[in-house]
């Protein structure tokens, strides 16, 4: 469950919406592996940190936009992906999603939105294999 949100600096006790508090999906292989990364993490000044990935220094959370700025943004500039941000995860989640033909409800749920709207409409982007594919049957049809 999510149970707390970090966002731009600030730890939030309750998520954004009422389906953020949900129990969520995650593959079993993951879970595992995380969990052995926590119970491996060295201990802290102040005992063993809550985190699953935090800094070595504090225990604390790592700053997010120091994440996106120091590893993410220098990683996709190097993979020539512009305008990374952390929503690009979501979007590309979704995208993936709709490429293995998830429908549209159980992408709502996996991606903890209140409503359909908000996965299909603000995360509605198509990979571009598929739109490419999609054009190819029209222009065939025209050709």
């Amino acid at each position: 469950m999510i149970q707390r949100i970090f966002t731009h600096g600030v730890i939030q006790e309750l998520p954004k919406t009422e389906t953020g508090g949900d129990p969520i999906n995650i593959y079993k292989e993951l879970g595992t592996l995380l969990k052995d990364l926590k119970q491996r993490q060295p201990p802290v000044e102040d005992g063993q940190s809550e985190w699953v990935f935090p800094s070595p220094r504090t225990g604390h959370c790592y700053s997010d936009s120091a994440i996106l700025s120091n590893y993410l943004k220098p990683a996709a500039a190097k993979l020539g992906i512009l305008g990374f941000g952390w929503h690009t995860f979501r979007h590309s989640y979704k995208s993936w999603l709709a490429d293995a033909k998830v429908n549209p409800a159980e992408m709502k749920d996996l991606m903890c939105h209140s409503d359909i709207p908000i996965t299909m409409d603000v995360y509605g982007h198509t990979l571009t294999p598929a739109l490419h594919g999609a054009n190819a049957l029209v222009a065939k049809q025209i050709l």
